[in-house]
C-alpha cells in the first residue's frame, strides 16, 4: 500500500498536526511525532486556523463582531470568523487565548462563570479565567478547558448536537463527543468524490437521514447529499460526513467480506468509520477501509445511476478510483 495522502489538501504531517489541536501541553509523540511544548505556542500563534469539532466535522465561528455573540459550530466556509489564532495567555505559562481572525475578540465562557451550561460566547481578550484555556487529551481530539472551575470543565457543543448552529456552552468533561476538537491549518470545505470509471458522484440514495441508508453513485447535481465533510479519523485516516445527514459512511455490519455494502450511519471515531487515502499517480485517491482493509468501489464497474459502493480487494480497476474536488 502507498503511502497515505490528504485528499482535502496538506500533507500528512499538517494532518497529524491537525488530529491534536493546539497541542501545546499534550505528550510528545501522541500521534506518531514530536510536539514541543516549547515551539508550538509560537508556531500557532502564526497562523490562523479553522477549530473543528471532531464529532460533525463543522467548523467552530461567530456570526458578527459583537462582544457577547454566541459561539457556534457551521458548515465550515472561507469567511475569517471561521478562523482562529492561539496566544499565549497571560494568566498562565500553560494555558492559552483563542482569538477570532476577523473580530480580534476571543473565546470566552460567558461572565467567566464556573457553572455547567454557561455559554460559550466571544468578547475582550482579557486576564478573566473565562478567556483562557488550557488543552487536554482526547486520544483523536483535544479537549478545550477553561480556567473557570475546579475541577475543570470542558467545551462542548450543546448536547454533542450534530445540527448546523448548535451552539458551544461549558459543560462536565464526560467524554462526551461534542466534547472533542481538531484544527485545520486550511479553511475546511466540503467537498464531491465522484467515480473516475462512471464520472458520477458517491451520494446517499434518496437522501435518506436514517441510519443504514445506502451509499450509492448518481449523476453530478450539486445536492447536498452529494457533498462530504472530510475529517480526521484514527490515526492517519479520514471519516467521510454527508452534508446533507451528518452521517458517515461504514461498511454495513463492519464487515469483511468482499462486495458488502457501504452505508451511511451515525458517526462514531470508529475503525469501520475510517479510510485510508492512497493518492494515485493520475491524481485519484483511493479510500481503504481501517477495519476491513479492502477498497471502495462502485459494485459490478457500474456507471449506472444508483449503483451500489461496496467494499473489494485491491483491482487497481477505475472503479475503486475516486476524484475529490474542493
Amino acid at each position: 500500500m502507498k503511502s497515505p495522502a490528504t485528499p482535502a489538501g496538506g500533507s500528512t504531517r499538517s494532518r497529524l498536526t491537525g488530529r491534536i489541536l493546539l497541542a501545546l501541553s499534550l505528550t510528545a509523540g501522541l500521534l506518531g511525532f514530536g510536539v514541543t511544548t516549547a515551539a508550538a505556542p509560537a508556531e500557532a500563534a502564526s497562523g490562523q486556523l479553522n477549530i473543528v469539532a471532531a464529532h460533525s466535522g463543522q467548523c467552530v465561528e461567530v456570526a458578527s463582531a459583537a462582544d457577547g455573540e454566541a459561539v457556534r459550530q457551521q458548515r465550515c466556509s472561507d469567511s475569517p470568523r471561521a478562523l482562529w489564532s492561539i496566544r499565549a495567555s497571560p494568566v498562565a505559562r500553560d494555558a492559552y487565548q483563542i482569538v477570532n481572525a476577523s473580530t480580534g475578540k476571543c473565546l470566552r465562557v460567558k461572565d467567566s462563570s464556573a457553572a455547567a451550561g454557561a455559554a460559550i460566547q466571544q468578547g475582550a481578550c482579557d486576564r478573566s479565567a473565562g478567556a483562557s484555556f488550557r488543552m487536554g487529551d482526547a486520544g483523536e481530539a483535544a479537549l478545550l478547558k477553561p480556567l473557570t472551575s475546579s475541577p475543570a470543565k470542558c467545551v462542548e457543543v450543546r448536547r454533542s448536537s450534530l445540527a448546523e448552529g448548535a451552539p458551544l456552552r461549558q459543560w462536565n468533561c464526560t467524554g462526551q463527543p461534542g466534547a472533542g476538537f481538531i484544527q485545520r491549518s486550511q479553511p475546511a470545505r466540503d467537498t464531491t468524490i465522484v467515480n473516475v470509471n462512471s464520472g458520477k458522484c458517491l451520494a446517499i440514495r434518496d437522501s435518506d437521514a436514517g441510519d443504514g441508508a445506502r451509499v450509492v453513485q448518481s449523476r453530478c447535481t450539486g445536492d447536498p447529499d452529494q457533498r462530504w465533510y472530510v475529517t480526521p479519523a484514527l490515526g492517519v485516516s479520514v471519516a467521510l460526513r454527508n452534508a446533507a445527514t451528518g452521517k458517515c459512511v461504514q461498511i454495513e455490519q463492519a464487515s469483511y467480506d468482499d462486495g458488502a455494502r457501504a452505508v451511511q450511519s451515525s458517526c462514531l471515531v470508529s475503525r469501520p468509520q475510517s479510510w485510508v487515502t492512497e493518492q494515485m499517480g493520475d491524481g485519484s485517491t483511493r479510500l481503504v477501509n481501517l477495519h476491513s482493509m479492502k477498497y471502495l468501489g462502485i459494485a459490478g464497474e457500474s456507471e449506472a445511476d444508483g449503483a451500489e459502493a461496496h467494499q473489494g480487494p485491491d483491482t487497481y480497476g477505475p472503479a475503486q478510483r475516486w476524484r475529490l474536488s474542493l
